[in-house]
């Protein structure tokens, strides 16, 4: 499949640059960058990316600010036209509450950051059923429930849906960070990360990321 990956940055603060030119250079994607909090829709009106992928944010999906609602919008069309897209932290509760999810706030003692082991639950866009990953998180809110037409894929005991799938579109997203540059790490985590946390986070996000990938050349 030709083309390029689309990635839309949802912060509203720094922008997510390190972990875009920590993609590009482990995986080799030609990708082109869009920020909807700062520029607006029309940043996302690129030539037919052969994939979307759908950063965090600092924001919340019950803010309800105009730029969410519009990528909200935009996004859930480019999904039900079967487009590969990947949801990630705050991608994943948007698009969840976009196809009838609710998005709730953690209780204190689930507002964790650093790593975390997500079991996956059954085999899909190349993912397998009972294998375990580890990727950073770090989050205020997820879902209470799973939209309809979507399948659970992977959980935590942290977390019940870390990871869900679109039962017949190419549609993935996760709660955890597998973007996560070590930049990002070392800024979100509450506790100094060592050098074995950082590699084993990096590694669990490269080796979903690379699955995405993978998955869209069979379509």
């Amino acid at each position: 499949m030709n083309g390029h990956i689309a990635i839309i940055d949802c912060a509203i603060s720094e922008p997510s640059i390190k972990c875009v030119n920590r993609m590009g250079r482990i995986f080799g994607q030609s990708m082109t960058y869009h920020s909807p909090s700062w520029f607006g829709i029309e940043s996302l009106r690129v030539d037919k990316p052969k994939a979307w992928i759908i950063f965090g944010s600092y924001s919340n999906v019950e803010d309800k600010y105009p730029w969410q609602l519009n990528l909200q919008s935009f996004m859930q069309e480019q999904i039900l036209k079967g487009v590969p897209t990947l949801g990630i932290c705050f991608g994943h509760q948007l698009m969840a509450d976009a196809f009838g999810a609710k998005v709730v706030k953690n209780s204190k003692d689930k507002c964790l950051s650093g790593p975390r082991e997500v079991k996956v639950l059954r085999s899909h866009m190349g993912l397998k059923k009972n294998e375990a990953i580890t990727m950073m998180t770090q989050h205020r809110f997820h879902l209470k429930n799973l939209p309809k037409d979507f399948i659970h894929i992977g959980e935590s005991k942290n977390c019940k849906y870390d990871i869900i799938a679109h039962r017949s579109l190419p549609y993935i997203s996760y709660q955890g960070h597998p973007e996560a540059s070590r930049h990002f790490i070392e800024s979100n985590m509450e506790k100094p990360a060592s050098k074995q946390d950082i590699e084993m986070m990096n590694q669990g996000g490269d080796y979903v990321i690379s699955r995405f990938f993978e998955s869209m050349s069979q379509i």
